[in-house]
């Protein structure tokens, strides 16, 4: 022992490679596709409209906010829709794993000049994957419509796990459990 040398542990030996994530935290760059039935006053039955949107927007905690581009197939005819969306997180349900928010859509469609409101429910996986049920106004053709929306959010693909685990409460390990 009386011949052993002195080391000094600095942490100047021990690199580990961290890989920097490609998105900011509160980043988000959800695409969706849906379906709607609208019902227009002058058609007997509903028509069917389907939709693919982008909504690349930030997490401010409680409240989520989005801006909106879409293409709409509203039979027959196809529109780009340049708009906004708002959420605000009401809470998770299954231990946080499935969050549910409140969301407001506001739309102009341009192919067929239309304004289009809605408001409705959005269910997930985390922050990964989404459902989105909603219902509606398109005000200049007094159209009413009800759809959902299946949503995948781009930039939590680079932390599936961590996007999904985003909503469930976080806890201390025990002590001596490591």
């Amino acid at each position: 022992m009386f011949t052993a040398r002195s080391s000094v542990a600095d942490g100047r030996s021990n690199h580990e490679h961290l890989e920097p994530k490609w998105a900011p935290s509160r980043l988000l760059l959800p695409v969706e596709i849906g379906h709607a039935a609208t019902w227009i006053p002058e058609e007997t039955g509903p028509i069917y409209t389907w939709n693919a949107r982008f909504l690349p927007g930030i997490d401010l905690g409680i409240i989520d906010v989005h801006a909106s581009v879409a293409a709409h197939y509203h039979n027959p005819e196809w529109a780009i829709g340049l708009g906004g969306r708002a959420g605000i997180h009401l809470g998770a349900a299954l231990g946080g794993y499935v969050p549910v928010a409140l969301i407001a859509d506001a739309e102009w469609l341009t192919g067929v000049r239309e304004t289009r409101l809605g408001g409705g429910l959005r269910l997930g996986l985390g922050s990964l994957v989404t459902l989105t049920v909603v219902a509606g106004r398109e005000l200049d053709r007094k159209a009413g419509f009800l759809g959902y929306n299946l949503g995948l959010d781009l930039a939590a693909l680079s932390d599936p796990v961590g996007a999904i685990v985003h909503y469930v409460p976080q806890k201390d390990a025990p002590d001596g459990f490591f």
